[in-house]
């Protein structure tokens, strides 16, 4: 084999490698989203002065809303119940998952899952929405496809 053909299947192996890599990836299956209020250093920080209401709101208003995980997702059931699937970096955040409001008693809530160092498991609680957005907290959304 000369050179010129070695050199021309070197880079269809290079090209075909690279397809078989990105057909093998699986898609993501979430989103990080940050609200642009989050997304301000000094309220990351701690300046806590968002109310999940209005959270809320917001990402009905911008059409979040119905990207947003629950309870429901096939990704959060496999977080919740094998645990070693759960990513990294969301395990120091608490993560709200706004398709799982609830009212109950003329209260409402949203469902949020935190990592228990101690446990080795992801836990869920739920928040009311007259508390405050913590600044050590995200919003995970199905991914756009």
């Amino acid at each position: 084999m000369d050179s010129t053909t070695a050199q021309g299947w070197i880079t269809n192996q290079k090209s075909l490698t690279k397809v078989l890599r990105e057909g093998l990836t699986p898609p993501p299956s979430y989103e990080v989203y940050y609200t642009p209020t989050q997304e301000v250093k000094a309220f990351v920080r701690g300046s806590r002065h968002l109310l999940l209401k209005h959270l809320l709101e917001y990402l009905r208003d911008s059409g979040f809303l119905g990207r947003c995980l629950s309870l429901d997702d096939e990704v959060v059931k496999e977080w919740t119940t094998h645990p070693a699937t759960y990513p990294t970096e969301l395990k120091n955040k608490l993560v709200f998952l706004w398709g799982s409001t609830a009212y109950l008693y003329n209260i409402s809530s949203v469902a949020c899952l935190y990592w228990s160092d101690e446990e080795q498991a992801v836990r869920m609680e739920r928040r009311y929405l007259d508390g405050l957005l913590p600044g050590d907290s995200l919003t995970v959304l199905s991914p756009q496809v």
